[in-house]
């Protein structure tokens, strides 16, 4: 553990706490522990069953991983698109 804490900059005492669950931490400290442990953000905030693809989505995934590379890029562009417009519109609306 003196190790995780020296590496990430910190106390070992805020690192203990991490561990136990008696606190959070910043999003910063999250960033760097991901760097430092190689591991997503994602891995350290989610679940394991929160990234999941629901049934209908996953079979769609495995239907795209088949695909041609050209094809799977075209793809992903248009997910890329219509994400963005989804979360613009979202965030948008709750300013009003």
């Amino acid at each position: 553990m003196p190790a995780l804490a020296d590496a990430l900059g910190l106390h070992v005492t805020p690192v203990k706490r991490y561990e136990a669950g008696a606190s959070l931490p910043s999003l910063e400290a999250i960033k760097k522990i991901a760097q430092v442990l190689p591991v997503t953000t994602d891995f350290l905030i989610f679940e394991e069953s929160e990234l999941v693809p629901d049934a209908n989505l996953a079979l769609q995934f495995l239907a795209i991983a088949g695909m041609p590379e050209p094809q799977q890029a075209v793809i992903r562009q248009l997910l890329e698109g219509v994400i963005i417009k989804y979360e613009a519109e979202r965030w948008s609306s709750r300013l009003k």
